[in-house]
Protein backbone atom coordinates (compact mmCIF):
# COMPACT_ATOMS: atom_id res chain seq x y z
CA UNK A 1 0.00 0.00 0.00
CA UNK A 2 1.23 3.13 -0.91
CA UNK A 3 2.25 5.88 1.66
CA UNK A 4 0.18 9.20 0.99
CA UNK A 5 2.61 11.94 -0.62
CA UNK A 6 2.40 14.63 3.12
CA UNK A 7 1.73 17.99 2.19
CA UNK A 8 2.01 19.84 5.82
CA UNK A 9 4.74 21.26 7.78
CA UNK A 10 5.62 20.97 11.53
CA UNK A 11 6.93 24.37 11.40
CA UNK A 12 7.23 27.80 9.69
CA UNK A 13 9.58 31.00 10.07
CA UNK A 14 7.94 33.80 12.30
CA UNK A 15 9.65 37.14 11.82
CA UNK A 16 10.36 38.82 15.41
CA UNK A 17 9.99 42.23 13.44
CA UNK A 18 6.29 42.28 11.05
CA UNK A 19 5.28 44.23 8.50
CA UNK A 20 2.48 46.97 8.97
CA UNK A 21 -0.01 44.46 7.25
CA UNK A 22 -0.36 42.86 10.84
CA UNK A 23 0.65 45.66 12.38
CA UNK A 24 -2.75 46.93 11.90
CA UNK A 25 -4.39 44.19 12.32
CA UNK A 26 -3.18 44.13 16.07
CA UNK A 27 -4.18 47.46 16.32
CA UNK A 28 -7.28 47.29 14.98
CA UNK A 29 -8.20 43.98 17.13
CA UNK A 30 -5.95 43.81 19.48
CA UNK A 31 -3.72 40.67 20.76
CA UNK A 32 -6.52 38.55 19.71
CA UNK A 33 -5.99 40.01 15.97
CA UNK A 34 -2.50 39.27 16.09
CA UNK A 35 -3.08 35.76 17.11
CA UNK A 36 -5.92 35.04 15.14
CA UNK A 37 -3.77 35.35 11.85
CA UNK A 38 -0.66 33.02 13.76
CA UNK A 39 -3.44 30.64 14.06
CA UNK A 40 -4.67 30.90 10.85
CA UNK A 41 -1.13 30.44 9.52
CA UNK A 42 -0.32 27.34 11.50
CA UNK A 43 -3.83 25.76 9.86
CA UNK A 44 -2.67 26.81 6.21
CA UNK A 45 1.17 25.16 7.08
CA UNK A 46 -0.46 22.08 8.41
CA UNK A 47 -2.24 21.20 5.34
CA UNK A 48 0.46 23.09 3.18
CA UNK A 49 0.66 26.17 1.17
CA UNK A 50 -3.21 26.92 1.02
CA UNK A 51 -6.63 25.75 3.26
CA UNK A 52 -9.96 26.00 2.63
CA UNK A 53 -11.42 28.82 4.45
CA UNK A 54 -15.15 28.20 3.69
CA UNK A 55 -18.44 28.94 6.22
CA UNK A 56 -18.16 25.34 7.41
CA UNK A 57 -14.16 26.20 7.91
CA UNK A 58 -14.64 29.37 9.52
CA UNK A 59 -17.15 27.70 11.93
CA UNK A 60 -14.59 24.93 13.23
CA UNK A 61 -11.81 27.87 13.62
CA UNK A 62 -14.22 29.90 15.53
CA UNK A 63 -15.37 26.91 18.23
CA UNK A 64 -11.44 25.20 18.05
CA UNK A 65 -10.33 28.95 18.77
CA UNK A 66 -12.84 29.83 21.35
CA UNK A 67 -13.53 33.02 19.40
CA UNK A 68 -16.96 34.19 17.81
CA UNK A 69 -17.67 33.49 14.70
CA UNK A 70 -18.30 37.14 13.56
CA UNK A 71 -14.61 37.89 14.81
CA UNK A 72 -13.46 35.46 12.88
CA UNK A 73 -14.88 36.82 9.70
CA UNK A 74 -14.02 40.67 10.62
CA UNK A 75 -10.35 39.72 11.16
CA UNK A 76 -9.79 37.36 7.48
CA UNK A 77 -11.81 40.33 5.86
CA UNK A 78 -9.47 42.90 6.93
CA UNK A 79 -6.38 40.80 6.44
CA UNK A 80 -7.72 39.88 3.14
CA UNK A 81 -7.96 43.95 2.31
CA UNK A 82 -4.49 44.51 3.58
CA UNK A 83 -3.24 41.90 1.22
CA UNK A 84 -1.68 39.48 3.99
CA UNK A 85 -3.77 36.69 2.24
CA UNK A 86 -4.41 36.96 -1.43
CA UNK A 87 -7.64 38.42 -2.04
CA UNK A 88 -8.56 36.97 -5.66
CA UNK A 89 -7.56 33.75 -4.61
CA UNK A 90 -10.25 33.83 -1.79
CA UNK A 91 -13.05 35.48 -4.20
CA UNK A 92 -12.67 32.38 -6.63
CA UNK A 93 -11.60 29.55 -4.73
CA UNK A 94 -12.10 30.12 -0.91
CA UNK A 95 -8.97 29.26 -0.03
CA UNK A 96 -6.18 31.26 1.93
CA UNK A 97 -2.43 31.61 0.63
CA UNK A 98 -0.26 34.17 -0.52
CA UNK A 99 3.27 35.23 -1.93
CA UNK A 100 5.19 34.92 1.12
CA UNK A 101 3.54 32.16 2.88
CA UNK A 102 4.16 30.12 -0.83
CA UNK A 103 8.21 31.59 -0.78
CA UNK A 104 8.54 29.78 2.85
CA UNK A 105 6.57 26.87 1.83
CA UNK A 106 8.77 26.05 -0.88
CA UNK A 107 12.09 27.14 1.51
CA UNK A 108 10.83 24.20 3.99
CA UNK A 109 9.94 21.48 2.02
CA UNK A 110 12.85 21.95 -0.89
CA UNK A 111 14.56 18.57 -0.24
CA UNK A 112 11.48 16.52 -0.25
CA UNK A 113 11.06 13.81 -2.89
CA UNK A 114 7.40 14.74 -3.63
CA UNK A 115 5.27 17.26 -3.96
CA UNK A 116 1.86 17.72 -4.10
CA UNK A 117 0.70 21.38 -6.32
CA UNK A 118 -2.14 22.72 -7.20
CA UNK A 119 -0.99 24.73 -9.65
CA UNK A 120 -4.24 26.90 -10.05
CA UNK A 121 -3.50 27.97 -6.65
CA UNK A 122 0.16 29.26 -6.99
CA UNK A 123 1.28 33.11 -6.75
CA UNK A 124 4.61 32.35 -7.25
CA UNK A 125 6.63 30.29 -10.31
CA UNK A 126 7.03 27.12 -8.58
CA UNK A 127 7.14 25.35 -5.57
CA UNK A 128 8.76 22.14 -7.20
CA UNK A 129 11.32 20.92 -4.35
CA UNK A 130 15.15 19.67 -5.21
CA UNK A 131 14.55 16.67 -6.98
CA UNK A 132 11.38 16.49 -6.44
CA UNK A 133 8.63 14.87 -8.13
CA UNK A 134 5.90 17.45 -8.58
CA UNK A 135 2.83 15.62 -8.49
CA UNK A 136 0.01 18.09 -10.40
CA UNK A 137 -3.43 17.75 -8.59
CA UNK A 138 -4.83 20.49 -11.25
CA UNK A 139 -3.02 22.51 -13.69
CA UNK A 140 -2.84 24.91 -16.46
CA UNK A 141 -1.84 22.88 -19.47
CA UNK A 142 0.77 24.00 -21.80
CA UNK A 143 1.06 23.10 -25.90
CA UNK A 144 4.56 21.93 -25.89
CA UNK A 145 4.43 19.49 -23.23
CA UNK A 146 6.12 15.76 -24.46
CA UNK A 147 3.95 12.49 -24.85
CA UNK A 148 5.94 11.07 -21.46
CA UNK A 149 4.56 14.09 -19.69
CA UNK A 150 0.88 13.83 -20.79
CA UNK A 151 0.85 10.03 -19.93
CA UNK A 152 2.18 10.74 -16.34
CA UNK A 153 -0.35 14.43 -15.51
CA UNK A 154 -3.33 11.37 -17.04
CA UNK A 155 -2.55 9.32 -14.14
CA UNK A 156 -2.38 11.31 -12.25
CA UNK A 157 -5.57 13.27 -12.98
CA UNK A 158 -7.23 9.17 -13.22
CA UNK A 159 -5.78 8.78 -9.63
CA UNK A 160 -7.47 12.01 -8.30
CA UNK A 161 -10.67 11.19 -9.73
CA UNK A 162 -11.11 7.98 -7.59
CA UNK A 163 -9.94 8.94 -4.36
CA UNK A 164 -12.49 11.75 -4.72
CA UNK A 165 -15.04 9.50 -6.08
CA UNK A 166 -15.03 7.05 -2.65
CA UNK A 167 -14.31 10.15 -0.55
CA UNK A 168 -17.90 11.42 -2.23
CA UNK A 169 -19.08 7.94 -1.48
CA UNK A 170 -18.01 7.64 2.35
CA UNK A 171 -19.29 11.58 3.01
CA UNK A 172 -23.08 10.14 2.04
CA UNK A 173 -22.94 7.47 4.45
CA UNK A 174 -21.55 10.17 7.44
CA UNK A 175 -24.99 11.58 9.33
CA UNK A 176 -23.56 14.88 9.86
CA UNK A 177 -22.57 16.70 6.75
CA UNK A 178 -20.69 19.55 8.27
CA UNK A 179 -16.76 20.41 7.66
CA UNK A 180 -16.33 18.92 4.32
CA UNK A 181 -13.97 21.72 2.95
CA UNK A 182 -11.58 20.92 6.12
CA UNK A 183 -10.85 17.43 4.59
CA UNK A 184 -7.55 17.67 2.16
CA UNK A 185 -7.01 16.50 -1.04
CA UNK A 186 -3.55 14.38 0.59
CA UNK A 187 -6.39 13.23 3.43
CA UNK A 188 -8.31 11.88 0.69
CA UNK A 189 -5.92 9.95 -0.54
CA UNK A 190 -4.83 8.52 2.79
CA UNK A 191 -8.35 7.38 2.83
CA UNK A 192 -8.46 5.92 -0.68
CA UNK A 193 -5.58 3.72 0.56
CA UNK A 194 -7.60 2.42 3.61
CA UNK A 195 -9.95 1.15 1.43
CA UNK A 196 -13.76 1.20 0.57
CA UNK A 197 -14.69 -1.93 2.97
CA UNK A 198 -12.81 -1.10 5.86
CA UNK A 199 -13.97 2.59 5.94
CA UNK A 200 -17.39 1.44 5.53
CA UNK A 201 -17.29 -0.46 8.77
CA UNK A 202 -15.56 2.28 10.38
CA UNK A 203 -19.02 4.48 9.97
CA UNK A 204 -20.99 1.41 10.66
CA UNK A 205 -19.19 0.94 13.99
CA UNK A 206 -19.10 4.87 14.63
CA UNK A 207 -23.39 4.95 14.16
CA UNK A 208 -23.44 1.79 16.24
CA UNK A 209 -21.66 3.88 18.99
CA UNK A 210 -23.72 6.56 18.77
CA UNK A 211 -27.15 4.46 18.31
CA UNK A 212 -26.42 2.60 21.34
CA UNK A 213 -25.48 6.42 23.23
CA UNK A 214 -28.40 7.77 22.16
CA UNK A 215 -27.06 10.72 20.87
CA UNK A 216 -28.38 13.21 18.41
CA UNK A 217 -27.09 13.57 15.10
CA UNK A 218 -26.19 17.46 15.93
CA UNK A 219 -24.36 16.63 19.22
CA UNK A 220 -22.24 14.10 16.26
CA UNK A 221 -18.73 15.10 15.51
CA UNK A 222 -19.14 16.91 12.45
CA UNK A 223 -17.90 14.80 8.96
CA UNK A 224 -14.50 16.50 8.54
CA UNK A 225 -13.25 15.83 11.99
CA UNK A 226 -14.31 12.12 11.38
CA UNK A 227 -12.71 11.84 7.99
CA UNK A 228 -9.59 13.50 9.46
CA UNK A 229 -9.02 11.34 12.38
CA UNK A 230 -11.97 10.06 14.33
CA UNK A 231 -12.28 7.14 11.98
CA UNK A 232 -9.18 5.88 13.22
CA UNK A 233 -10.55 5.09 16.68
CA UNK A 234 -12.92 2.67 14.91
CA UNK A 235 -10.10 1.20 12.24
CA UNK A 236 -8.27 -1.21 14.53
CA UNK A 237 -11.72 -3.26 15.90
CA UNK A 238 -12.24 -4.32 11.89
CA UNK A 239 -8.84 -5.92 12.20
CA UNK A 240 -9.95 -9.29 13.68
CA UNK A 241 -7.82 -12.11 14.05
CA UNK A 242 -8.47 -15.17 11.99
CA UNK A 243 -8.52 -18.15 13.93
CA UNK A 244 -6.38 -21.17 12.88
CA UNK A 245 -8.63 -23.97 12.16
CA UNK A 246 -8.20 -26.90 14.89
CA UNK A 247 -5.20 -29.86 14.11
CA UNK A 248 -6.97 -33.03 13.46
CA UNK A 249 -5.15 -35.85 14.82
CA UNK A 250 -4.83 -39.17 12.39
CA UNK A 251 -4.12 -42.28 13.86
CA UNK A 252 -2.08 -45.10 12.30
CA UNK A 253 -2.14 -48.93 12.83
CA UNK A 254 1.33 -49.58 13.92
CA UNK A 255 1.79 -52.96 12.48
CA UNK A 256 0.24 -52.69 9.21
CA UNK A 257 0.18 -49.18 8.39
CA UNK A 258 -3.62 -48.46 8.12
CA UNK A 259 -5.57 -45.65 8.85
CA UNK A 260 -7.80 -45.77 11.78
CA UNK A 261 -10.67 -43.68 12.16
Amino acid sequence: MARPTRQGVDYFPLDVYLDNKVKFIEIKFGLKGFGTVVKILQNIYSQGYWSNWGEDEKLLFADENRITLDEVKDITGECLDRGIFDKKLYDTHKILTSTGIQKRYKEIVRRRKDVDVTEDYLLIDSIAAVNADMVTTSCRHGDGKSTQSKVKESKVKESTKEHIELFEYLWSLYPRKRGKGQVSDSQKKKLYDIGKSRLELCIAKFAKEMKKEKREIEKYPYGGTFFNSGYIDYLGENEEKKKSPPLKMIMYNRDTGERLE
